[in-house]
């Protein structure tokens, strides 16, 4: 399993809340603190491990760019980060500890 970090998570959720393909463009202006360049480096990653696809191609102004998708990959490899994590920390914090935590 490949992880994935804080931008990796957070470039999928934002395609993931969309609920269409979006270009990288599209990806920076929804993103907080996000480059273009930053983008570019994480859908070459996430491309690579199968978390999301190029789903056509668009004009971005005068422009052509590609619009991405998450595989229904994503959110699998996102929940065995998750459990990945949890594991690590299973010792200190209880299940319901964390169910609770998160119910907020």
């Amino acid at each position: 399993m490949k992880k994935l970090n804080d931008r990796d998570i957070e470039v999928i959720g934002i395609i993931l809340a969309a609920g269409q393909p979006l270009t990288s463009t599209q990806i920076v202006n929804a993103g907080q603190e996000l480059t273009q360049s930053t983008v570019q480096a994480v859908l070459r990653k996430l491309l690579a491990v199968g978390c999301i696809e190029v789903q056509g191609i668009t004009y971005s102004g005068n422009v052509l760019s590609r619009t991405f998708a998450a595989t229904a990959a994503a959110k699998t490899m996102i929940l065995e980060n998750f459990a990945e994590h949890y594991r690590k920390i299973s010792g200190i914090i209880s299940m319901q500890e964390a169910v609770e935590a998160l119910r907020g």
